[in-house]
């Protein structure tokens, strides 16, 4: 399933993911590199096709609700740097 980042406040799709796992770290870099507030003005979510379009699948995560779900998937080691992915 792939999953999209949206950044509300612009309305903007910052990327698209192929997995939850590979979207999850891209937030992570986002937070690490623009702060912790930015959770706030992002939203990630399944993109439905069409077989699955009857099917519930994962819900749209944003604001704490995401960043619950970063930490709880992700394991982020001290001082670990990422691809430099600014909002802005």
């Amino acid at each position: 399933m792939q999953y999209e980042l949206w950044h509300l406040r612009s309305g903007n799709l910052l990327e698209c993911f192929a997995s939850e796992r590979e979207a999850l770290i891209a937030v992570r870099e986002y937070l690490e590199l623009n702060g912790l507030d930015l959770v706030h003005e992002l939203a990630l979510g399944p993109v439905q096709e069409e077989a699955d379009a009857l099917d519930e699948g994962p819900p749209v995560l944003q604001g704490e609700a995401l960043l619950a779900r970063v930490r709880r998937q992700i394991s982020v080691p001290s001082g670990m740097g990422g691809t430099a992915r600014v909002v802005g």
